[in-house]
């Protein structure tokens, strides 16, 4: 049941790219601790997809110690789609993360991130 909601909300985020509510956000939050893998990782990816500042430090805290390669990835990506400056400092503590897809997701966000912020 839990997984079926994270991903309707995932294909909502996904859909409106927006949350001016909140409400999808705070529903996003509430499972990035969740036990299961696949769970957190939509989580993740759905709070980027939402582009919710409130979830910055949660998700940097997720990219810094999370136990799981797909949640680490999937929070790289959401920090880059949010693009707040804050998100920097976890992002580029994972450019030496063992997982080569957290590496390069991490450095994308990055640029993404550096490249918004140009005039």
């Amino acid at each position: 049941m839990i997984v079926n909601g994270i991903f309707a909300g995932h294909r909502l985020a996904a859909k409106l790219r927006d949350d001016p509510g909140g409400h999808l956000s705070r529903l996003f939050l509430g499972y990035i601790d969740f036990p299961d893998t696949g769970v957190r990782a939509q989580a993740a990816s759905g709070l980027g997809l939402t582009r919710s500042g409130i979830a910055v430090e949660a998700l940097a805290q997720s990219l810094r110690g999370d136990s799981e390669p797909l949640v680490r990835t999937a929070a790289a990506f959401a920090l880059g789609e949010i693009g707040s400056l804050a998100g920097i400092s976890a992002l580029k503590a994972a450019q030496k993360d063992p997982s080569i897809e957290v590496v390069g997701v991490a450095e994308g966000s990055l640029r993404k991130i550096q490249r918004a912020q140009k005039p």
